[in-house]
Formats: C-alpha cells, structure tokens, sequence
C-alpha cells in the first residue's frame, strides 16, 4: 500500500505536491485545534467561570458545618419526651396552627393531625419545629382541602437522639 501510495505521489507534478503537501498540513493543524487545543481551551474557561461559584458554595457549607456544630454543642443530650411534646404546642400555638390539631404521643415518636390548615403556614412550621424542637419527620401525608390552600396533614415526627 505505502509503494502504491509513493508511486502515486511520484506520478504528481512538484505544483501539486507542494499543494497536497500545504492541504495536509491545514487538515492536521485544523484536527490538532478540534480535538486537543479548543476542548481543553473550552474546559478551562469553563472551569475558571464555574470557580468562584464553587468557593462560595463550600465558604456557605464551612459556615453550615460550624452552625451545626454550635447547635450539637447546645443541644447536649437528647431532649427529654415531655419537653419535645411541649416545645411541638408552643411552636404550633406561636404558629397560630394549635386550633384543632391532635398530639397522640408513642414512645419518641409524635403523631400530629391536623383537620384542616393553610399550607404555607404549615411548611413552614415543620421546617422551623425540625430546627428548633430537635425532631425529625418520619412521616407525612397530605389530603387536599375544599378551600383553596389549605391541607388536612397527618405528620409523624420523633425526638432526635443527642440533638442530632
């Protein structure tokens, strides 16, 4: 095949050659910048844009891992269950959300119904009574109200061992 191919190229006027020759070399330049200068050129710009984001989100995680750490060194132990079922009432009578609802306690383990409320006061509760009652959900369901907004919800929730 290599003898076929120099017989060919010996057979090509030295104009032809030259421009053959200058076509090769444009075709082998113009591979070399698509597959290994312009990806890794593209890459690094990339990277160097994606950087900054990167060091704010583990500048946001340092703080977070520091706050956990002051709220585990707060908590101590593990609240006791009385103080847990107490803490669930006052941050539902704070929320406005203690009128109709039903606390049935088993264990460490929390079962709160709530007949009918407005959603977003709802969440938000959760999310605040996990922060600062020490609990986990285990469990939650919802039912749709008639009324716009609002949700029946069943939520399950237990006392989190050493404020963890």
């Amino acid at each position: 095949m290599l003898e076929s191919f120099l017989g060919w190229w010996r057979e090509r006027q030295p104009r032809e050659r030259r421009i053959l020759a200058a076509g090769t070399a444009i075709l082998l330049v113009a591979l070399v910048w698509l597959l290994a200068f312009e990806p890794a050129w593209l890459g690094r710009q990339r990277l160097a844009e994606e950087l900054p984001v990167q060091r704010a989100a583990l500048a946001r995680m340092a703080s977070m891992i520091e706050e956990a750490r002051a709220l585990e060194s707060v908590a101590g132990v593990a609240p006791a269950s009385g103080s847990v079922r107490a803490s669930l009432e006052k941050s539902l009578a704070a929320a406005g959300l203690d009128n109709g609802v039903q606390i049935e306690q088993r264990g460490d383990r929390y079962d709160l119904r709530f007949p009918s409320v407005p959603f977003a006061a709802w969440i938000d509760w959760v999310a605040l009574s996990v922060r600062e009652s020490r609990v986990r959900v285990i469990d939650a369901r919802l039912t749709r109200d008639p009324r716009d907004g609002y949700v029946a919800a069943r939520l399950s929730v237990q006392a989190s061992e050493g404020g963890r």
